[in-house]
């Protein structure tokens, strides 16, 4: 089934803000990769000094673009979860500026912006220990080429690793920072990690504000790509707060994992009025 236009322009936006990351991602790589291989220079603390500021100067740039797109996909994720719904009951125009909906749409734009603003600040941290430890490196582990003192860049990748600031491929190049818990911290996958699920989270909480809010209690849950964790929901109809006998309570919202893209809408059930069973 095609997507609606108006969730078809949400992928969009998601999918640029995600766009930025892997761009700065490759620029990370390719000037890590290149110093690297470069003991030579890295063995000055000047130049070491100048070619970490420009991957700060890259970071902070990369945040000032990408922090307020992000923060803006979360309020129209939201609108786009409400107004699916509300095309779904009949409700009309959705108010977004007042009450539960307020509320919701800032703190699911403080969520993803916490989360972009603490993966940057991670992995500047992170390159910063790379710089330091290269520049050790540089000056202990060195062979002799004529004149001149080169340190050998295989040893200094093996070194990083084990000093727990980076994991490498096979060929020896770099492929993620790791923290001090051992997690691979690749800017480009956490963030699109962060991404995806928080506009699936504001997707799902606008629905679920809005279905309140009009009275309504039944939802089902529509699952976009199934796996063992959300393969038990599909097309199952649950309960929003409890009140409803004959189904289940829905305690745990969409998205149900990582990169989830499982979502939420009015179960086309209706249930009769309490009278009328009541005489039936």
């Amino acid at each position: 089934m095609p997507l609606a236009p108006e969730i078809t322009d949400l992928y969009r936006r998601r999918d640029q803000v995600i766009k930025l990351y892997e761009v700065a991602q490759r620029r990370l790589d390719d000037q890590i990769r290149a110093d690297l291989a470069d003991g030579k220079r890295m063995a000055s603390r000047k130049y070491r000094e100048r070619r970490l500021a420009i991957i700060q100067s890259d970071l902070s740039a990369l945040q000032t673009m990408a922090v307020p797109r992000a923060a803006d996909l979360m309020v129209r994720a939201y609108q786009t979860g409400a107004a699916h719904v509300s095309g779904q009951l009949g409700v009309g125009t959705v108010e977004f500026g007042t009450g539960i909906h307020r509320t919701a749409i800032g703190l699911l734009a403080d969520n993803v912006v916490a989360g972009l603003n603490g993966a940057a600040e991670m992995v500047g941290r992170r390159v910063s220990d790379i710089y330091r430890q290269l520049g050790l490196e540089a000056a202990s582990q060195t062979i002799l080429e004529g004149s001149a003192l080169r340190p050998a860049a295989q040893a200094l990748g093996q070194s990083l690793v084990s000093a727990g600031v980076t994991s490498v491929a096979a060929d020896g190049s770099v492929i993620a920072l790791v923290d001090a818990g051992g997690r691979a911290w690749q800017l480009d996958r956490y963030t699109t990690m962060v991404v995806r699920t928080t506009t699936a989270e504001a997707q799902t909480r606008g629905a679920v504000n809005q279905l309140l809010e009009a009275g309504m209690d039944l939802v089902e849950i529509v699952v976009a790509d199934p796996c063992p964790l959300c393969a038990p929901y599909e097309g199952n109809i649950y309960s929003l707060t409890g009140a409803t006998d004959l189904y289940e309570t829905l305690d745990v919202m969409p998205p149900f994992h990582p990169n989830c893209a499982c979502s939420l809408e009015a179960a086309a059930v209706q249930m009769p009025d309490t009278a009328d069973s009541a005489a039936a």
